[in-house]
């Protein structure tokens, strides 16, 4: 089998690395550890010295942390700050030019522990940059998890680096069928695309008792409850989600929306009913899941909608939009799909539900059922099979 390096973030540092690409990253080196597969996570979500074992922060690193490795690789450092220094797309990227010779430091001096590895890269914007300006010439499989943010980007110039970064991978893999399409259309070609499906732990996301998850979180267990969990933005479609909720409450009065995640963006005004208990871990997302009605993911993008097959796996009827990867992962006899950016269809999605006790039940087992078969164990044997191919 051969050794792969994984960049990427892990979970647990910052509210930007509690999503899915984080869980995918330490659920597939998981059980390459599980499994005798030799693997290295180039962390970038910890700073350097603070990422847990074995993995390698990437993320800064001080002056005297720096100098050390920078003595102890001379020649490799003059390589990076060579490259760095020619390369135009740190200034068009906005990238501060000690992150762009630390943070490849840290990358390249990482990766000389594996030096017949494959390299995974988690997204196609800045970590492979940093694999070039580290001078890394393993086979690359560049793993696009979205490619939702780039029309709204505000740095000039990130499509054209995409799209770069696409060309020159030797493999691309993509979460969904949806996302495929949207880096072949990028590319010109999907012919290289490589379809692997995230996954869930089902460990920790499976059925439990509605009425024990809400003791647990102190919920009254009479009262209507929806769900929300991920990150609370815009992109997320939580302002839909707000708005749609005024409708619902004139419905169900005595309903309650959780809204359970790191609160990035000012979005969500004082509301009687709307519950914030913040960025959680997975056991108490699928708390949360466990102690919901319906659990709403009214995304405006998604490259696969992993809270969505969470949510399922823990057999709780799901109302999401009809985006990207997650009408693959919610299909019509599962959920109930609506248009994104449409509060009154999301209100109108999550109350046929609340109405219908009956037909949340066929829901939730469905779903239930199509979950357990995603399985991280399955997901990495499909990128091990990739990697041992190139």
């Amino acid at each position: 089998m051969r050794p792969v390096i994984i960049s990427g973030p892990l979970p647990g540092s910052s509210a930007g690395s509690i999503g899915g690409v984080a869980i995918h990253t330490e659920s597939i080196a998981g059980e390459f550890a599980r499994t005798g597969r030799e693997s290295l996570v180039l962390d970038d979500s910890h700073v350097y010295g603070r990422a847990p074992e074995p993995a390698i922060g990437v993320r800064g690193a001080s002056l005297a942390q720096t100098a050390r490795i920078a003595a102890r690789h001379p020649a490799l450092a003059a390589g990076i700050a060579t490259r760095v220094m020619r390369s135009s797309e740190r200034g068009r990227l906005g990238i501060p030019l000690p992150t762009a010779l630390v943070r490849p430091l840290l990358v390249a001096s990482g990766a000389r522990r594996f030096p017949n590895a494959v390299l995974h890269v988690q997204q196609a914007d800045y970590r492979p940059l940093y694999a070039d300006w580290a001078g890394l010439s393993a086979p690359r499989v560049l793993v696009v998890h979205g490619l939702g943010l780039l029309d709204t980007s505000p740095v000039p110039g990130l499509t054209q680096i995409v799209r770069d970064n696409i060309s020159t991978a030797t493999a691309l893999v993509t979460p969904s069928r949806a996302l495929a399409e949207e880096v072949g259309a990028l590319r010109g070609s999907s012919d290289r695309v490589t379809v692997i499906p995230n996954a869930v732990d089902h460990a920790v996301f499976r059925p439990h008792s509605r009425d024990a998850c809400r003791a647990e979180l102190d919920l009254d267990p009479a009262v209507p409850l929806i769900v929300y969990v991920g990150r609370i933005t815009e992109h997320k479609g939580v302002r839909e989600l707000i708005d749609a909720w005024q409708l619902l409450r004139s419905w169900h009065p005595d309903a309650r929306l959780a809204l359970v995640g790191p609160r990035t963006e000012p979005i969500v005004p004082p509301s009687p009913g709307i519950l914030t208990p913040g960025a959680v871990g997975a056991d108490r997302a699928a708390l949360w899941f466990g102690a919901s009605d319906v659990v709403a993911v009214p995304s405006r993008y998604e490259g696969f909608g992993l809270t969505a097959l969470e949510a399922m796996a823990c057999a709780r009827p799901v109302v999401a939009t009809r985006v990207g990867g997650l009408a693959e992962v919610v299909p019509e006899d599962v959920g109930v799909l609506v248009p994104p950016r449409d509060s009154e269809a999301l209100a109108a999605g999550v109350r046929s539900l609340l109405d219908d006790p009956d037909l949340a039940r066929r829901r939730a087992a469905e779903g239930a059922r199509i979950a357990a078969g995603y399985s991280w164990e399955s997901t990495a044997r499909a990128f091990g099979a990739l990697y041992d191919s190139l």
